[in-house]
This record gives structure tokens, C-alpha cells and sequence, in this order.
């Protein structure tokens, strides 16, 4: 066993404090969920868009750029929501007698979170506008330069999938016990099962992967991108999610409270799919967004969370998790149809 040094005690310490401070604001907008959670997420990206721009270490990108670059992101996460809601809006005004009084069309209390995120879509219009005004700012500004155009299109294009496809793990669950009719309609708390499984794999996988590096780890696993990790930790993150993330997920189908009407006892074998790849995956997010940050010779994003460094930091492993397990959870609500 490695023996902790002084520094290697304190920064745990400011780890686990850290970790608890964001435990206890973020899990109440989770559970609760609606325009709390919305908030969170909105919240989120704002501070997430300003480390990816900040990560290059010129820093000297025109003030229109700054703009562009939150507006497209930010509409790119909330997109289908916003399309979904806008369309029932007009649905419904169509139905309206000459008498009756039109719907404003973003009279927010009409619209509804569980339309829309049955899915995880992107704009296409969103898409081409953004790549091509990119090119236009990489043509005409001298300080943004062809790789920025790279390097901000992929990360404002993943950063909105990902985020949206957060959205969809809340979300999703009142939809789909809502269309498929299941035995009873989910509370305000089973609604927020399916975000809090995979919250809780992808955090028992970095704390495990941490703890057990600290005291077992001495085979590296590939020191050019990130030098602490070893080939200990991540069997120990890979064992301690998927005991605690499958437990959680068995547990509640077998108390009659499913993530999803096909996370079920019965179909126990797609909650032990899921339980196996959330802490590769979440590993596999870890590694990307440390070969960004060695890309740019940077040690973290931000310093927003003392010992986390910034939001991108913190939430690097949930973003490639949650678009994954989006992914797969599509599939299966399909029967593993390509849709």
C-alpha cells in the first residue's frame, strides 16, 4: 500500500469538502427537476463555454466570437426543447375558436418538459450556420486561426449534444412512462432515478479510480496524457461503479420503482449493460478532455471548484457518459432499431 503524504492528505480533504458542497446544490434541482433542473444545466454551460474559449492560451478572440460562441451553444442544448414546446404552442392556438384568446407563444407555463426529449436531436440549420460563421471569423480575424475553428466547432457541437442529452436522462423517464402506458405514472422522484444511476456510476468510478490509485496504483496507464492515473485505479473505479450503480438500479426495479418501463427485474441484463460500460466510458471521457488540456499545457479548465478545478473539469466524465448512455437507452426504447 502507498503511504499519503501531507499534500496528498489535504488535497483529499479539499476534494471531499468540494465534492460535498456541490452534492448539496446540485441534487435538489435534480430531484426536483422541471425549470430547476433546466436552470442548473443552463447555469452549467455558461461556465463551461467560457473554459472552453479561455482554454487557449492567446485568449484573444474578438468580442463577436465570445457572443456567437455562447448564443449557437446554448441553442444547440436547448433546441429540441425549445422547437418541441413552440410547436405545441402553435398546435394548439390552431384549435382556438375566433373567440378565444391566443396562447403567447412563450407563455412558459404552458410547456412542458417531458416533449420534446424523447430523443437527442441537433439543428442542422445550427450546425452549418455555426461551422460557417467560424470560417468566416477564421478568414477575416488574424487572431483565430483554422485549428481554433477546429477546436471550437467540435467542442461547441459536443458540448451541446452532451448537455442536451442530460436534459433527455431527466426528462426522458415522464415521457416514457407517459407513451408506453406503464403501470403507473412516476412520481417527481422516480422521474429523476435514470439521472441519479448514472450520476452515481460515473462519481463511484472517479472516487474509486482515486482512492484506490492513491493507496494501490504503480502501473501507469498512459502517462503522456494523464501521469496519476493507473492501471489500479481504473479496475478499482470499473469494480466500485458497477457493485454500487447496479446495485441501485436492481434495487429499485425490484420495488417497483423502474428507471424506465424496460429497466425492469425481468430485463435485469440491461441494467448490468449499462452498470459495465458507464465506468469505461466515463474513464474514456476523463482521458479525452485530459489530452485537451496537455494540448494547450493547461492543468485544469478553471478553479472554480477547489480541488476540481472548473466545471469541464468536474463534469468531463458525466458528458461522454450521459451522451453515451443516451444513446444506448434510445436504442432500446426501439427494439435496437437505428433511428
Amino acid at each position: 500500500m502507498n503511504k499519503m503524504n501531507a499534500e496528498a492528505k489535504q488535497t483529499m480533504r479539499t476534494r471531499i469538502i468540494t465534492a460535498v458542497v456541490i452534492f448539496v446544490l446540485a441534487v435538489p434541482a435534480v430531484i426536483v427537476g422541471g425549470w430547476f433542473f433546466a436552470a442548473l444545466i443552463f447555469v452549467g454551460a455558461i461556465f463551461a463555454i467560457h473554459e472552453i474559449i479561455n482554454a487557449v492560451k492567446h485568449n484573444s478572440y474578438p468580442l463577436a466570437l465570445h457572443i456567437f460562441v455562447y448564443v449557437m451553444t446554448l441553442s444547440l442544448i436547448f433546441w429540441i426543447f425549445m422547437r418541441h414546446n413552440i410547436e405545441y404552442i402553435q398546435s394548439l392556438n390552431e384549435t382556438l375558436g375566433p373567440e378565444d384568446t391566443p396562447i403567447f407563444i412563450f407563455d412558459l407555463t404552458k410547456w412542458s418538459f417531458s416533449s420534446g426529449f424523447e430523443d437527442v436531436q441537433i439543428s442542422t440549420m445550427g450546425v452549418t450556420a455555426t461551422l460557417f460563421t467560424l470560417f468566416v471569423f477564421g478568414i477575416f480575424s488574424k487572431n483565430f486561426k483554422m485549428t481554433d475553428v477546429t477546436y471550437l466547432f467540435t467542442m461547441m457541437i459536443f458540448l451541446g449534444v452532451s448537455l442536451q442529452s442530460l436534459l433527455f436522462l431527466r426528462y426522458y423517464p415522464q415521457y416514457n412512462f407517459f407513451v408506453t402506458g406503464g403501470e403507473y405514472q412516476p412520481n417527481v422522484i422516480q422521474s429523476g432515478l435514470l439521472i441519479v444511476y448514472v450520476f452515481l456510476g460515473v462519481t463511484t468510478t472517479d472516487v474509486g479510480a482515486y482512492f484506490i490509485g492513491v493507496l494501490f496504483g504503480k502501473h501507469k496507464m498512459n502517462s503522456r496524457i494523464s501521469p496519476k492515473k493507473t492501471w489500479e485505479g481504473f479496475f478499482g473505479g470499473i469494480i466500485a461503479s458497477f457493485i454500487i450503480s447496479f446495485t441501485f438500479g436492481y434495487l429499485i426495479a425490484f420495488f417497483k420503482m423502474p428507471m424506465l418501463t424496460f429497466l425492469t427485474v425481468d430485463k435485469w441484463y440491461w441494467i448490468l449493460l449499462l452498470s459495465i460500460l458507464i465506468p469505461i466510458i466515463a474513464t474514456l471521457g476523463d482521458f479525452v478532455f485530459s489530452a485537451i488540456k496537455r494540448h494547450f499545457e493547461i492543468k485544469d479548465f478553471g478553479t472554480l471548484f477547489p480541488g476540481h478545478g472548473g466545471v469541464l473539469d468536474r463534469i468531463d466524465s458525466l458528458l461522454c457518459t450521459s451522451l453515451a448512455v443516451t444513446v444506448i437507452i434510445v436504442l432500446m426504447a426501439n427494439g435496437w432499431k437505428l433511428v
